[in-house]
C-alpha cells in the first residue's frame, strides 16, 4: 500500500525533469509545473520551451511560485509520503528537447537527431532520453529494471567493453570484475563470485578485522599510558652530594703561593665529562621508552589458522623463470618436476642449472600468509630477492645458499632449514601442506606444518628485509628417480 501510495504522489507531484517530488514548484504559461530550480536551469540553455508539451515562449516567462501545489507537498512531507529517498543529488538533468553534446551520453533510442540522455538501464544496457524513458516506464512497470543515471564514466564501469554485459562477476585470481562472457573467455577456471557476494565477504572481513584493530588499540592504548606512568617516576639523574661530618674532614695545608688555574680546569673537565655521560644515558633511555612505546602498538602476530587466513594471500608463478624441466600447471599456481627438456626461450631471467621457480609478485609492506602442498622425494619452500642468481648451480642460485634466499627443504625423512650455505635442523616432522608465514616489515618469515585446523612451527626467521622477497618453489634429490618414486610437485593452494 506504501508503494502503490508514493506511486501515485509520484505520479500527481512528481517533477518530469528531475523525477523527484516538487520541490518549490512553479506553474508555466501552458500550464505545467516544475521545480523552480529545474525549469531554471533548463531554460538557461536558451530555449524557452515547456520539456512535456514542448511549447515554445518568447520573450522568457516569469516564474511565480504556485501556491497551492506549494501547500500540497510540504503536507505531503509531513506524512511521510513526499519523503523520497536521499539520492546523491547529481545536477538537475537537461530537458529532452536538448541535443547531446560534447561529453553527454546520447539517447540510443532517438532514430535521427540523438537527445541527451538522462537515465540508462542496467538491464537493456540502453540509455535513455526524457521521453524514451517515459516509454520505458510504461513497458517495464515498476522497479523490475535498475536504472542509474546517464554518466559515461559510470557506464564503462558497468559495463565490459570487450562483450557490452554488464560486470556483475568478480574474479578473486586477476582482482578485476568481468562479465559472463569473460568466464568463458580469458578467465576460464578462475575462482569466480558474484559481485554481491564478493562485496559481502569483503564487509564482514572489514567489520570483524576492524572490530579486532580497535579493541587491541585500546588495549595498546592503556598499555601506553601505563607506560608513561612509570616512565614519569623515574629520575633521569639526579646528583646525590653527601655532606661529611665534622669528624670527618680531611686535613690538609694550605700553600699561599700556589695557584689555583690548574685546580679550575682539572674541574670544569670533569664536569663537562660528567654531562656527556648524562647525556648519553638520556638518550639510551628515550630510545629505549620509544622502542617499547612502539612495540606496544604493534599488532601480535597471528595464533591460530583462522587468525593466519585474515593475511592470505592469491599468488601465482613466474612461468619466465621456471627451469626448462618444470612443468606450471592450475594456472601458474602448481609446479611438476619433468624427466624430460621442454623448449623454452632463453630468458635471463630463467633458471638453467637449479630447477627452481620464483613468484611473480612482489612481497613488501604488509603481512602475508600463504599454503602449499608438496609431493614426491622432496621439495624446497622458500623465498628469494629477485637479485638471487639464475644461471648454473653455484651457491648464489640455490634456494637458501646465499644471503639473499631462505629455504625450507621437505622429504619423506624430515626437513631442514637454508639460508647464507648455512643448514639447521628441524625436530618437527613436516606435513604435506605447509604454511609460511611473511611480515616483512617486521622481518619475520615463519614456516608451519598444517593438519586440518592446527598449526606446528617448524622453523621462524627474525631478520631485517632491505627489499621486496618472492616466493620460491624448487626441487632436490634426483628428481622422480625414473619411476622409482612419486613424480615431485608444489602447488600453492587455493584458501577460502
Amino acid at each position: 500500500m506504501a508503494d502503490a501510495g508514493m506511486a501515485v504522489v509520484q505520479e500527481q507531484f512528481g517533477c518530469s525533469v528531475c523525477l523527484e517530488i516538487l520541490k518549490d514548484p512553479v506553474t508555466i504559461p501552458c500550464g505545467h509545473s516544475y521545480c523552480a530550480e529545474c525549469i531554471e536551469n533548463c531554460w538557461d540553455r536558451g530555449v524557452y520551451s515547456c520539456p512535456q508539451c514542448r511549447e515554445t515562449f518568447s520573450p522568457r516567462p516569469a516564474l511565480r511560485t504556485n501556491v497551492v501545489l506549494a501547500e500540497v507537498v510540504k503536507k505531503l512531507g509531513k506524512t511521510g509520503l513526499g519523503a523520497a529517498s536521499p539520492p546523491t543529488p547529481p545536477p538537475p538533468p537537461p530537458p529532452a528537447c536538448c541535443p547531446a553534446g560534447p561529453g553527454d551520453v546520447p539517447c540510443d533510442a532517438c532514430p535521427a537527431v540523438k537527445m541527451r540522455a538522462v537515465k540508462s538501464c542496467l538491464v537493456c544496457l540502453v540509455s535513455y532520453c526524457e521521453a524514451h524513458l517515459r516509454l520505458h516506464q510504461e513497458v517495464i512497470p515498476g522497479n523490475r529494471h535498475r536504472l542509474v543515471r546517464a554518466d559515461v564514466g559510470r557506464l564503462q564501469e558497468i559495463v565490459c567493453g570487450a562483450h557490452g554485459m554488464p560486470r556483475n562477476v568478480y574474479c578473486r585470481r586477476d582482482r578485476e570484475c568481468v562479465c559472463y562472457l569473460c568466464i568463458l573467455d580469458g578467465h576460464r577456471g578462475h575462482d569466480t563470485v558474484s559481485t554481491a557476494a564478493e562485496r559481502k565477504e569483503k564487509q564482514d572481513q572489514l567489520g570483524m578485522t576492524r572490530g579486532l584493530f580497535q579493541q587491541r588499540i585500546g588495549e595498546k592504548e592503556q598499555e601506553l599510558f601505563n607506560l608513561r606512568q612509570a616512565v614519569d617516576s623515574l629520575k633521569s639523574y639526579q646528583s646525590v652530594c653527601a655532606c661529611p661530618g665534622a669528624g670527618d674532614l680531611p686535613s690538609f695545608t694550605v700553600n699561599p703561593d700556589a695557584s689555583l688555574g690548574a685546580v679550575g680546569t682539572t674541574v670544569h673537565e670533569l664536569k663537562r665529562r660528567i654531562a656527556d655521560m648524562c647525556k648519553e644515558d638520556l638518550v639510551k633511555i628515550s630510545r629505549i621508552v620509544t622502542e617499547a612505546a612502539l612495540q606496544s602498538f604493534r599488532i601480535p602476530e597471528p595464533r591460530t589458522r583462522a587468525e593466519f587466513l585474515q593475511y592470505s594471500s592469491q599468488l601465482t608463478l613466474d612461468p619466465k623463470t621456471a627451469h626448462r624441466q618444470l612443468c606450471l600447471s592450475e594456472g601458474n599456481r602448481g609446479v611438476t618436476w619433468s624427466e624430460w627438456t621442454q623448449t623454452c626461450p632463453r630468458l635471463p631471467e630463467r633458471f638453467d642449472g637449479c630447477w627452481q621457480v620464483l613468484g611473480r609478485e612482489g612481497l613488501s609492506g604488509t603481512r602475508y600468509y600463504w599454503e602449499v602442498e608438496w609431493s614426491g622425494e622432496g621439495a624446497q619452500i622458500g623465498a628469494a630477492y629477485k637479485g638471487i642468481g639464475r644461471k648454473g648451480k653455484g651457491p648464489d642460485c640455490r634456494l637458501g645458499h646465499s644471503d639473499k634466499s631462505w629455504s625450507l627443504t621437505c622429504s619423506g625423512s624430515g626437513c631442514c632449514f637454508w639460508h647464507g650455505n648455512e643448514k639447521t635442523a628441524v625436530t618437527a616432522l613436516p606435513t604435506c601442506r605447509i604454511g609460511v608465514y611473511l611480515d616483512h616489515d617486521a622481518g619475520i618469515l615463519s614456516f608451519y606444518s598444517v593438519s586440518g585446523e592446527g598449526m606446528t612451527l617448524l622453523h621462524r626467521v627474525q631478520t631485517t628485509f632491505t627489499e621486496p622477497l618472492y616466493l620460491g618453489f624448487g626441487f632436490c634429490g634426483s628428481g622422480a628417480a625414473k619411476g622409482c618414486t612419486p613424480v615431485s610437485s608444489v602447488a600453492l593452494c587455493a584458501l577460502e
